[in-house]
Protein backbone atom coordinates (compact mmCIF):
# COMPACT_ATOMS: atom_id res chain seq x y z
CA UNK A 1 0.00 0.00 0.00
CA UNK A 2 3.13 2.17 1.21
CA UNK A 3 4.68 2.06 -2.19
CA UNK A 4 1.37 2.02 -4.05
CA UNK A 5 0.99 5.52 -2.87
CA UNK A 6 4.76 6.42 -3.73
CA UNK A 7 4.33 5.58 -7.26
CA UNK A 8 1.20 7.29 -7.20
CA UNK A 9 3.62 10.24 -5.68
CA UNK A 10 6.12 10.32 -8.19
CA UNK A 11 4.00 10.32 -11.19
CA UNK A 12 2.04 13.54 -9.95
CA UNK A 13 5.66 14.93 -9.21
CA UNK A 14 6.71 14.46 -12.77
CA UNK A 15 3.53 15.73 -14.24
CA UNK A 16 4.13 18.68 -12.15
CA UNK A 17 7.47 19.35 -13.45
CA UNK A 18 6.39 18.75 -17.32
CA UNK A 19 3.97 21.18 -16.66
CA UNK A 20 6.51 24.04 -15.04
CA UNK A 21 8.75 23.32 -18.20
CA UNK A 22 6.10 23.74 -20.63
CA UNK A 23 4.73 26.69 -19.06
CA UNK A 24 7.54 28.55 -18.21
CA UNK A 25 9.86 28.13 -21.39
CA UNK A 26 8.77 31.82 -22.60
CA UNK A 27 10.87 34.91 -21.70
CA UNK A 28 8.38 37.88 -23.79
CA UNK A 29 6.38 40.29 -21.84
CA UNK A 30 3.55 42.24 -23.26
CA UNK A 31 3.95 45.48 -21.60
CA UNK A 32 0.45 47.80 -22.48
CA UNK A 33 1.35 51.83 -22.55
CA UNK A 34 -1.79 54.34 -22.49
CA UNK A 35 -0.56 55.07 -26.27
CA UNK A 36 0.46 51.98 -27.71
CA UNK A 37 -2.22 48.47 -28.96
CA UNK A 38 -0.34 45.51 -28.49
CA UNK A 39 -1.24 42.22 -30.87
CA UNK A 40 -0.16 39.09 -29.06
CA UNK A 41 -0.33 36.12 -31.44
CA UNK A 42 1.17 32.30 -30.33
CA UNK A 43 2.68 30.52 -32.89
CA UNK A 44 3.20 26.79 -32.43
CA UNK A 45 6.53 25.50 -32.60
CA UNK A 46 9.10 23.07 -32.46
CA UNK A 47 10.19 25.22 -29.89
CA UNK A 48 7.88 25.47 -27.11
CA UNK A 49 8.51 29.04 -26.81
CA UNK A 50 6.18 31.90 -26.87
CA UNK A 51 6.42 34.36 -30.34
CA UNK A 52 5.27 37.87 -29.86
CA UNK A 53 4.22 40.10 -33.10
CA UNK A 54 3.99 43.71 -31.72
CA UNK A 55 1.96 45.56 -34.46
CA UNK A 56 3.34 49.40 -34.53
CA UNK A 57 2.39 51.72 -31.92
CA UNK A 58 -1.24 53.96 -32.75
CA UNK A 59 -1.42 57.83 -31.36
CA UNK A 60 -4.81 58.49 -30.21
CA UNK A 61 -6.69 61.38 -31.31
CA UNK A 62 -5.81 64.17 -29.30
CA UNK A 63 -7.89 67.73 -29.24
CA UNK A 64 -5.57 70.97 -28.88
CA UNK A 65 -6.06 74.19 -29.55
CA UNK A 66 -4.47 75.91 -32.64
CA UNK A 67 -3.82 79.35 -31.95
CA UNK A 68 -5.14 81.76 -34.53
CA UNK A 69 -2.09 83.91 -36.60
CA UNK A 70 -2.64 87.45 -36.35
CA UNK A 71 -4.25 89.28 -38.77
CA UNK A 72 -3.36 92.39 -40.32
CA UNK A 73 -6.65 93.16 -41.90
CA UNK A 74 -8.49 96.29 -39.63
CA UNK A 75 -11.95 95.99 -38.27
CA UNK A 76 -14.44 96.81 -40.73
CA UNK A 77 -15.73 100.85 -39.90
CA UNK A 78 -18.28 103.33 -41.44
CA UNK A 79 -16.51 104.22 -44.99
CA UNK A 80 -17.55 108.31 -45.35
CA UNK A 81 -20.63 108.57 -48.19
CA UNK A 82 -19.17 111.07 -50.94
CA UNK A 83 -22.52 112.72 -52.56
CA UNK A 84 -22.70 115.06 -55.90
CA UNK A 85 -22.62 118.46 -53.85
CA UNK A 86 -20.12 120.82 -52.97
CA UNK A 87 -16.87 119.43 -52.38
CA UNK A 88 -18.33 115.97 -52.12
CA UNK A 89 -21.44 116.56 -49.44
CA UNK A 90 -24.63 114.89 -49.68
CA UNK A 91 -27.35 116.11 -51.22
CA UNK A 92 -31.18 115.24 -49.91
CA UNK A 93 -33.59 117.13 -49.37
CA UNK A 94 -36.84 115.64 -47.53
CA UNK A 95 -40.57 116.61 -48.64
CA UNK A 96 -42.11 117.27 -45.14
CA UNK A 97 -45.95 118.55 -45.78
CA UNK A 98 -47.65 121.30 -48.05
CA UNK A 99 -48.03 124.64 -46.48
CA UNK A 100 -50.35 125.83 -49.45
CA UNK A 101 -51.98 124.15 -51.94
CA UNK A 102 -52.57 120.46 -50.67
CA UNK A 103 -52.76 118.46 -53.80
CA UNK A 104 -56.40 118.58 -55.41
CA UNK A 105 -57.11 122.00 -54.44
CA UNK A 106 -59.40 123.64 -56.59
CA UNK A 107 -59.00 126.52 -58.01
CA UNK A 108 -60.30 129.53 -60.57
CA UNK A 109 -58.98 129.70 -63.91
CA UNK A 110 -55.62 131.83 -64.27
CA UNK A 111 -56.04 132.43 -60.40
CA UNK A 112 -52.40 133.53 -58.62
CA UNK A 113 -51.35 131.07 -56.03
CA UNK A 114 -48.29 130.12 -53.94
CA UNK A 115 -47.36 126.98 -53.49
CA UNK A 116 -45.28 126.31 -49.98
CA UNK A 117 -43.73 122.77 -49.40
CA UNK A 118 -41.96 122.28 -46.12
CA UNK A 119 -38.88 120.36 -46.95
CA UNK A 120 -35.92 118.98 -44.31
CA UNK A 121 -32.49 118.99 -45.16
CA UNK A 122 -31.59 115.96 -44.83
CA UNK A 123 -28.22 115.31 -46.37
CA UNK A 124 -24.80 116.65 -45.43
CA UNK A 125 -24.62 119.96 -47.16
CA UNK A 126 -25.46 123.31 -46.35
CA UNK A 127 -27.87 124.96 -48.62
CA UNK A 128 -26.67 128.44 -49.19
CA UNK A 129 -28.35 131.40 -50.77
CA UNK A 130 -27.42 130.33 -53.81
CA UNK A 131 -29.14 127.09 -54.17
CA UNK A 132 -32.39 127.29 -55.45
CA UNK A 133 -35.53 125.70 -56.91
CA UNK A 134 -35.98 125.16 -60.22
CA UNK A 135 -38.40 124.58 -62.44
CA UNK A 136 -38.15 120.65 -63.94
CA UNK A 137 -41.28 118.99 -65.70
CA UNK A 138 -45.29 118.96 -66.17
CA UNK A 139 -46.85 122.63 -66.63
CA UNK A 140 -45.24 125.62 -65.26
CA UNK A 141 -48.52 126.84 -64.55
CA UNK A 142 -46.58 130.51 -65.23
CA UNK A 143 -44.24 130.30 -62.45
CA UNK A 144 -40.34 131.41 -63.02
CA UNK A 145 -37.04 129.61 -64.51
CA UNK A 146 -35.61 129.12 -61.06
CA UNK A 147 -36.24 131.07 -57.39
CA UNK A 148 -34.27 131.53 -54.71
CA UNK A 149 -34.63 129.24 -51.06
CA UNK A 150 -33.64 129.72 -47.44
CA UNK A 151 -30.40 128.67 -46.36
CA UNK A 152 -30.78 125.64 -44.14
CA UNK A 153 -28.07 123.37 -42.83
CA UNK A 154 -28.15 119.90 -42.25
CA UNK A 155 -31.22 118.80 -40.44
CA UNK A 156 -32.69 122.60 -40.56
CA UNK A 157 -36.46 122.18 -41.59
CA UNK A 158 -37.60 125.05 -44.07
CA UNK A 159 -40.47 126.38 -46.29
CA UNK A 160 -39.87 126.38 -50.28
CA UNK A 161 -42.48 128.64 -52.30
CA UNK A 162 -43.15 130.02 -55.62
CA UNK A 163 -45.90 131.86 -56.97
CA UNK A 164 -48.01 130.20 -59.74
CA UNK A 165 -51.00 130.62 -62.02
CA UNK A 166 -53.37 127.94 -62.43
CA UNK A 167 -53.98 127.54 -65.83
CA UNK A 168 -56.89 128.99 -67.93
CA UNK A 169 -58.42 125.65 -69.33
CA UNK A 170 -60.53 123.75 -66.93
CA UNK A 171 -59.02 120.47 -65.99
CA UNK A 172 -56.34 118.19 -63.64
CA UNK A 173 -52.51 120.12 -63.65
CA UNK A 174 -49.43 118.71 -61.62
CA UNK A 175 -45.88 120.69 -62.10
CA UNK A 176 -42.79 119.24 -60.77
CA UNK A 177 -39.99 121.31 -59.16
CA UNK A 178 -36.58 120.10 -57.82
CA UNK A 179 -33.41 121.74 -56.20
CA UNK A 180 -30.21 122.86 -57.78
CA UNK A 181 -26.96 123.01 -55.79
CA UNK A 182 -24.32 126.24 -56.23
CA UNK A 183 -22.46 123.46 -58.24
CA UNK A 184 -25.45 122.70 -60.41
CA UNK A 185 -26.43 119.37 -59.07
CA UNK A 186 -29.68 118.93 -59.42
CA UNK A 187 -31.74 116.64 -56.36
CA UNK A 188 -35.03 115.88 -54.72
CA UNK A 189 -38.11 116.41 -56.33
CA UNK A 190 -41.86 118.30 -54.84
CA UNK A 191 -45.17 118.12 -57.15
CA UNK A 192 -47.99 121.09 -57.13
CA UNK A 193 -51.27 119.23 -58.77
CA UNK A 194 -54.40 121.60 -58.64
CA UNK A 195 -57.95 121.45 -61.04
CA UNK A 196 -59.14 123.95 -62.32
CA UNK A 197 -62.68 124.52 -62.38
CA UNK A 198 -64.87 125.74 -64.84
CA UNK A 199 -65.91 125.66 -68.62
CA UNK A 200 -62.51 125.29 -70.52
CA UNK A 201 -61.66 128.66 -72.02
CA UNK A 202 -59.56 128.54 -75.03
CA UNK A 203 -55.83 128.56 -75.23
CA UNK A 204 -55.00 131.90 -76.46
CA UNK A 205 -52.47 132.43 -79.45
CA UNK A 206 -49.02 132.58 -77.73
CA UNK A 207 -47.28 136.50 -79.01
CA UNK A 208 -44.49 138.02 -78.72
CA UNK A 209 -44.32 140.50 -75.46
CA UNK A 210 -42.19 142.34 -72.91
CA UNK A 211 -44.44 141.53 -70.48
CA UNK A 212 -42.79 139.69 -67.51
CA UNK A 213 -43.30 136.32 -66.41
CA UNK A 214 -46.58 136.71 -64.01
CA UNK A 215 -48.26 139.43 -65.68
CA UNK A 216 -48.46 142.70 -65.61
CA UNK A 217 -45.28 145.21 -65.28
CA UNK A 218 -44.85 144.43 -61.40
CA UNK A 219 -45.46 140.48 -62.49
CA UNK A 220 -42.17 138.25 -62.18
CA UNK A 221 -38.73 137.96 -60.36
CA UNK A 222 -37.12 140.96 -58.75
CA UNK A 223 -33.42 141.03 -56.69
CA UNK A 224 -34.31 143.65 -54.03
CA UNK A 225 -32.51 144.89 -51.31
CA UNK A 226 -34.38 142.37 -49.18
CA UNK A 227 -33.48 138.85 -51.41
CA UNK A 228 -35.56 138.06 -53.96
CA UNK A 229 -39.10 138.84 -54.87
CA UNK A 230 -41.43 136.96 -56.84
CA UNK A 231 -44.49 138.69 -57.57
CA UNK A 232 -47.67 137.88 -59.03
CA UNK A 233 -50.33 140.20 -60.65
CA UNK A 234 -53.99 140.18 -61.92
CA UNK A 235 -55.31 143.83 -63.03
CA UNK A 236 -54.61 145.92 -59.94
CA UNK A 237 -53.38 143.21 -57.46
CA UNK A 238 -50.25 141.75 -56.93
CA UNK A 239 -49.21 138.77 -55.02
CA UNK A 240 -46.07 137.52 -53.93
CA UNK A 241 -43.25 136.86 -51.56
CA UNK A 242 -39.45 137.23 -51.01
CA UNK A 243 -36.87 135.36 -49.62
CA UNK A 244 -34.16 137.13 -47.50
CA UNK A 245 -31.31 134.58 -46.16
CA UNK A 246 -33.18 132.71 -44.09
CA UNK A 247 -36.67 134.83 -43.77
CA UNK A 248 -39.21 134.32 -45.99
CA UNK A 249 -42.27 136.93 -46.63
CA UNK A 250 -45.27 137.39 -48.10
CA UNK A 251 -46.40 140.70 -50.42
CA UNK A 252 -50.34 141.98 -51.08
CA UNK A 253 -50.72 144.98 -52.54
CA UNK A 254 -52.62 147.77 -55.51
CA UNK A 255 -51.11 148.85 -58.51
CA UNK A 256 -52.09 152.75 -58.85
CA UNK A 257 -50.74 153.97 -61.66
CA UNK A 258 -46.33 154.09 -60.95
CA UNK A 259 -47.34 153.46 -57.65
CA UNK A 260 -47.55 149.62 -55.77
CA UNK A 261 -48.37 150.02 -52.08
CA UNK A 262 -50.14 147.31 -49.92
CA UNK A 263 -48.58 145.03 -46.57
CA UNK A 264 -45.96 142.90 -46.51
CA UNK A 265 -46.12 140.19 -43.84
CA UNK A 266 -43.00 138.52 -41.70
CA UNK A 267 -43.05 135.97 -39.47
CA UNK A 268 -46.00 136.71 -38.08
CA UNK A 269 -45.33 141.07 -37.98
CA UNK A 270 -47.61 143.23 -40.58
CA UNK A 271 -46.39 146.33 -42.49
CA UNK A 272 -47.07 148.81 -44.98
CA UNK A 273 -44.62 148.93 -47.84
CA UNK A 274 -44.50 151.61 -50.89
CA UNK A 275 -42.99 151.32 -54.46
CA UNK A 276 -42.66 153.19 -57.56
CA UNK A 277 -41.67 151.53 -60.64
CA UNK A 278 -39.87 153.50 -63.22
CA UNK A 279 -40.34 154.52 -66.70
CA UNK A 280 -38.81 151.54 -68.47
CA UNK A 281 -40.08 149.16 -65.85
CA UNK A 282 -36.85 147.78 -64.85
CA UNK A 283 -36.29 149.43 -61.34
CA UNK A 284 -38.20 150.72 -58.45
CA UNK A 285 -37.68 152.36 -55.12
CA UNK A 286 -39.53 152.22 -52.27
CA UNK A 287 -39.73 151.75 -48.59
CA UNK A 288 -41.46 149.57 -46.14
CA UNK A 289 -42.69 151.29 -42.94
CA UNK A 290 -42.56 154.76 -45.09
CA UNK A 291 -39.56 155.86 -44.28
CA UNK A 292 -36.64 152.26 -43.85
CA UNK A 293 -35.63 152.15 -47.66
CA UNK A 294 -36.42 149.22 -49.85
CA UNK A 295 -35.76 149.32 -53.54
CA UNK A 296 -35.34 146.71 -56.69
CA UNK A 297 -34.20 145.92 -60.03
CA UNK A 298 -34.73 143.26 -63.09
CA UNK A 299 -32.11 140.64 -63.61
CA UNK A 300 -29.07 142.21 -65.01
CA UNK A 301 -29.85 146.04 -63.72
CA UNK A 302 -28.93 147.69 -60.94
CA UNK A 303 -30.92 149.45 -58.21
CA UNK A 304 -31.88 153.32 -57.99
CA UNK A 305 -29.21 155.47 -56.35
CA UNK A 306 -30.20 156.87 -53.48
CA UNK A 307 -31.83 153.22 -52.72
CA UNK A 308 -35.19 153.80 -50.72
CA UNK A 309 -37.89 156.81 -50.95
CA UNK A 310 -40.10 157.78 -48.09
CA UNK A 311 -43.74 158.34 -47.84
CA UNK A 312 -45.12 162.02 -48.25
CA UNK A 313 -48.17 160.88 -50.40
CA UNK A 314 -51.71 162.24 -48.44
CA UNK A 315 -52.53 164.56 -45.83
CA UNK A 316 -51.09 166.10 -42.83
CA UNK A 317 -52.08 169.00 -40.51
CA UNK A 318 -49.21 171.61 -40.39
CA UNK A 319 -48.00 174.39 -38.35
CA UNK A 320 -45.40 177.26 -39.79
CA UNK A 321 -44.15 180.53 -37.86
CA UNK A 322 -46.08 183.11 -40.36
CA UNK A 323 -48.90 185.48 -39.50
CA UNK A 324 -51.06 183.50 -41.73
CA UNK A 325 -52.00 179.73 -41.07
CA UNK A 326 -50.89 177.32 -43.12
CA UNK A 327 -53.24 174.35 -42.15
CA UNK A 328 -53.18 171.12 -43.83
CA UNK A 329 -50.93 170.25 -46.82
CA UNK A 330 -52.36 167.55 -49.35
CA UNK A 331 -49.39 165.90 -51.13
CA UNK A 332 -49.14 164.02 -54.57
CA UNK A 333 -46.02 161.71 -54.89
CA UNK A 334 -44.30 159.86 -58.24
CA UNK A 335 -40.79 158.45 -56.58
CA UNK A 336 -38.69 161.49 -55.61
CA UNK A 337 -40.92 163.88 -56.89
CA UNK A 338 -43.53 165.66 -54.99
CA UNK A 339 -45.67 168.34 -55.36
CA UNK A 340 -48.97 169.80 -53.26
CA UNK A 341 -51.28 172.96 -51.80
CA UNK A 342 -51.35 173.81 -48.10
CA UNK A 343 -53.39 176.06 -46.64
CA UNK A 344 -56.13 175.64 -49.14
CA UNK A 345 -54.72 176.22 -52.39
CA UNK A 346 -53.56 179.61 -51.50
CA UNK A 347 -50.42 177.38 -51.32
CA UNK A 348 -47.74 175.59 -53.22
CA UNK A 349 -44.49 173.14 -52.48
CA UNK A 350 -42.50 171.39 -55.16
CA UNK A 351 -39.69 169.25 -54.14
CA UNK A 352 -37.55 166.52 -54.08
CA UNK A 353 -37.38 163.55 -51.42
CA UNK A 354 -33.76 162.30 -50.46
CA UNK A 355 -34.30 159.26 -48.36
CA UNK A 356 -36.50 160.40 -45.36
CA UNK A 357 -35.64 164.28 -46.44
CA UNK A 358 -38.04 166.12 -48.78
CA UNK A 359 -36.81 169.32 -49.97
CA UNK A 360 -37.77 172.30 -52.42
CA UNK A 361 -39.86 175.82 -52.77
CA UNK A 362 -43.16 176.95 -51.69
CA UNK A 363 -44.69 179.95 -53.67
CA UNK A 364 -47.86 182.10 -51.09
CA UNK A 365 -50.84 183.23 -53.83
CA UNK A 366 -48.61 182.94 -56.73
CA UNK A 367 -49.70 185.15 -59.83
CA UNK A 368 -50.52 187.80 -57.62
CA UNK A 369 -49.26 191.48 -56.67
CA UNK A 370 -48.65 189.82 -53.01
CA UNK A 371 -47.01 186.31 -54.04
CA UNK A 372 -44.04 185.34 -51.70
CA UNK A 373 -42.16 182.55 -52.22
CA UNK A 374 -39.10 180.60 -50.74
CA UNK A 375 -37.54 176.87 -49.82
CA UNK A 376 -38.07 174.62 -47.36
CA UNK A 377 -36.67 171.69 -46.06
CA UNK A 378 -38.40 168.66 -43.91
CA UNK A 379 -37.49 166.05 -42.03
CA UNK A 380 -39.59 162.70 -41.53
CA UNK A 381 -39.65 160.62 -38.05
CA UNK A 382 -38.75 157.39 -38.32
CA UNK A 383 -42.65 156.27 -38.32
CA UNK A 384 -43.31 158.47 -40.72
CA UNK A 385 -46.20 160.27 -39.02
CA UNK A 386 -44.60 163.45 -38.26
CA UNK A 387 -42.11 165.85 -40.23
CA UNK A 388 -39.96 168.90 -38.27
CA UNK A 389 -38.61 171.51 -40.63
CA UNK A 390 -38.38 174.58 -41.69
CA UNK A 391 -39.09 177.09 -44.06
CA UNK A 392 -36.41 180.06 -45.65
CA UNK A 393 -33.95 178.08 -43.20
CA UNK A 394 -34.99 180.28 -40.11
CA UNK A 395 -38.94 179.44 -39.36
CA UNK A 396 -40.23 176.78 -38.33
CA UNK A 397 -42.69 174.45 -40.68
CA UNK A 398 -43.97 171.17 -39.31
CA UNK A 399 -46.81 168.05 -39.84
CA UNK A 400 -48.54 165.25 -38.74
CA UNK A 401 -50.69 163.17 -39.65
CA UNK A 402 -54.23 161.98 -38.50
CA UNK A 403 -53.90 160.32 -35.38
CA UNK A 404 -50.54 161.80 -34.19
CA UNK A 405 -49.61 164.97 -33.09
CA UNK A 406 -47.22 168.09 -33.49
CA UNK A 407 -43.54 166.83 -32.91
CA UNK A 408 -41.55 168.38 -30.54
CA UNK A 409 -39.49 170.83 -31.29
CA UNK A 410 -41.69 171.56 -34.65
CA UNK A 411 -38.23 173.36 -35.85
CA UNK A 412 -35.37 171.74 -37.92
CA UNK A 413 -32.77 172.64 -40.04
Amino acid sequence: MTHRYSIVLVFLVMIVLSLACTLGGGDSTAVSSPTTIAQITSTPSTNPSTVVTVIGPTLSATTTDTPVPPTDTPTPSATPIVGNGPGGCVLRGRYITDVTIPDGTLLAPNAPFVKTWRIRNDGTCTWEASYQLVYASDNQMSGPAAVGIPAAVPGQTIDISVNLVAPGAAGDYIGTWRLRASNNAIFGGYTVVIKVAGTPTPTPTATKTATPVGGGVWGGAWDTSFGTMNLVQAGNSVTGLYINGATTGTINGTVNGNLLSGTYTESGITGTFDFWIEGTGLRWNGNWGKTNPWCGHRSGQTDLTPCGVSTWYGTWSTNCESGVSCSDMVLTQSGNAVTGTYSGTSGSVSGTVDGSVLSGTWRRNPGSPTEVNGTFKFYMTIDGVQFQGNYNTTFYWCGWRSGSSQPTPCLKN
